[in-house]
């Protein structure tokens, strides 16, 4: 039917769900609404597929937790006491 059609053959549906997430993933999308999207059972699905496309954040955790402590002083010295 898809050689018919013109359309490409070498694609099924299943190929386009892994597309579908790959961009989700790429736009930011986190594992539970990417395991929602799918359809997976649970996260531990989602992760064992597509754990590798997500950005490994460790060096970015790391200096948001290392610069909190600081945030935190200056705001108890405006006395703003809001979190940041």
């Amino acid at each position: 039917m898809r050689s018919k059609t013109g359309l490409a053959t070498g694609y099924s549906v299943h190929d386009l769900r892994h597309v579908a997430a790959t961009f989700a993933i790429s736009a930011g999308a986190d594992v539970k609404l990417v395991q929602r999207m799918l359809g997976h059972k649970d996260a531990t699905e989602t992760l064992n597929t597509y754990a590798a496309l997500w950005p490994d954040k460790v060096q970015e955790v790391a200096e948001i937790v290392e610069r909190r402590p600081a945030v935190a002083l200056n705001e108890q010295q405006d006395g703003s006491g809001a979190a940041a």
